[in-house]
């Protein structure tokens, strides 16, 4: 599985990311446009824009997790953003 997946996201789709974060501990996800807004969540529910236990990331922001293993990250954008998600 791998430890660093980038891609684009779909305007108004889920997209998901399953990520290896073994030995890391965590994850970052990273908005590579810089520009507005991208919702995540880690927990198996879809983000949504805006809501509550829906996490935003503007630029990057780091995730602690407290397993190891496979993580499957879902990320929302209201318009296509370039994104980055790696084990951190």
């Amino acid at each position: 599985m791998a430890v660093a997946v980038h891609g684009t996201t779909t305007a108004n789709v889920v997209t998901t990311v399953t990520i290896d974060v073994g030995g890391f501990g965590g994850f970052v996800v990273v908005n590579r446009d810089q520009t507005g807004e991208i919702w995540v969540r880690y927990d198996g529910v879809n983000p949504v824009a805006l809501a509550d236990d829906s996490f935003v990331v503007l630029g990057a922001r780091q995730f602690d997790v407290r397993r190891k293993g496979n993580i499957q990250v879902r990320l929302l954008s209201t318009v296509a953003r370039a994104y980055s998600v790696e084990a951190s």
